[in-house]
């Protein structure tokens, strides 16, 4: 929600997580303009660079991945040490193996530091050091499982476009086959031991079915002929088989008109914000990405959410564009834009269930914290 700092609004005590509301215009959520959207930031417990960032008692809005749990982790860890340990194990064998064979050469007269010995006990130490990280990997507290904490920064933007959202779920048309429709005639049979013809048809199908094996030389095709000669063809039994629900993306796109400086300067600072949380994080090492931040976003109207339209899951930012002026560039006299125009592409990292579509708070007498997504 807008703070403090902003003269004609000050609902701070409305955000639970307390934390600075980077917002533009100046007058956002004041009567004027009293609806707009909030981008809530979450970032990794693993980051370094964000770590100052974290309020102390902040909550923890995320933990882990939706989809594995902390047993499958550690069987992940545990592999990348077993890995190690077996790779080290053979590289070190292999490498006593190399110095034996080097003994060999120079005890047949074989000038010392022929570049294939050399090459082998050079590359066995190098690959001994290589597993050993492997190994040392495994035990690293950079593959425990993530934490996710609202930190204190936050973007608060006028509503732009009008708020839409697009629900899409996937199917695949699959053919059973003939085979398919065979079982269903057959299962057909009737108490009194009659078929009412469904063996009868599903036999004939049954050998229209064997009569596709290959043509052989100087005969058409069977299915073919039984086809051109009894009208009839095999029914393929066509179904539609649900496979997924797809990720929603949301786009959001601005156009910034900066009166004075001050204003220029917040521009820039609501971007460099998106930009910042939109990329990973090194780790120490160099060998891991930290995962980047993620937003919780939402509709506001008075200062608190708008339950009418759609809910947000953690999202994160996909797209940033940026344009620095609009038809002609211009700027204010110390190099400013006086247009800058965002476009940003955010994708869901959760699928939707009925659970989370649904209007209901509470769910068989649970609560459902994840309603009118």
């Amino acid at each position: 929600m807008p703070t403090t700092k902003t003269k004609k609004s000050s609902k701070t005590r409305d955000n639970k997580f307390g934390v600075d509301v980077i917002q533009f215009p100046d007058y956002l959520g004041t009567k004027e303009l009293n609806q707009y959207v909030l981008f809530n930031i979450n970032i990794r417990g693993k980051s370094e660079l964000d770590k100052n960032k974290i309020k102390k008692g902040a909550e923890v809005v995320r933990t882990g991945s939706a989809q594995l749990d902390e047993e499958a982790l550690a069987a992940a860890r545990t592999g990348f040490e077993v890995l190690g340990s077996v790779a080290v194990g053979a590289t070190v064998v292999g490498n006593e193996r190399n110095k034996a064979t080097a003994t060999a050469q120079r005890s047949s007269g074989i000038p010392r530091g022929v570049p294939l010995t050399t090459g082998l006990l050079k590359g066995g130490a190098a690959a001994v050091a290589t597993f050993a990280t492997i190994k040392a990997i495994g035990s690293q507290k950079i593959l425990e499982q993530d934490t996710s904490y609202r930190i204190s920064d936050a973007v608060a933007l006028y509503i732009n476009d009008p708020p839409s959202v697009k629900y899409s779920t996937q199917y695949d048309n699959k053919d059973l086959g003939t085979m398919a429709g065979l079982v269903g005639s057959i299962s057909g049979v009737d108490s009194a031991g009659g078929t009412g013809g469904g063996v009868g048809e599903g036999a004939a199908a049954l050998l229209t079915a064997f009569a596709k094996v290959p043509q052989q030389a100087g005969f058409g095709a069977p299915a073919d002929i039984i086809g051109a000669t009894a009208k009839v063809g095999l029914n393929p039994f066509k179904e539609v088989l649900f496979q997924t629900v797809d990720f929603r993306s949301f786009t959001f796109k601005y156009r910034f008109l900066p009166k004075n400086q001050k204003e220029a300067d917040t521009v820039k600072q609501i971007i460099n914000t998106f930009k910042y949380h939109m990329h990973p994080e090194l780790s120490k090492n160099k060998l891991f990405f930290i995962y980047p931040s993620e937003f919780q976003i939402s509709y506001v109207y008075q200062n608190k959410e708008n339950e009418y339209f759609h809910r947000f899951k953690p999202c994160v930012l996909e797209s940033l564009d940026v344009t620095y002026g609009g038809e002609q560039y211009s700027s204010f006299t110390d190099g400013k834009p006086t247009e800058v125009n965002l476009s940003m592409l955010f994708r869901e990292t959760e699928i939707l269930t009925k659970q989370q579509v649904s209007t209901q708070k509470e769910i068989n007498g649970e609560p459902n914290p994840g309603y009118g997504h």
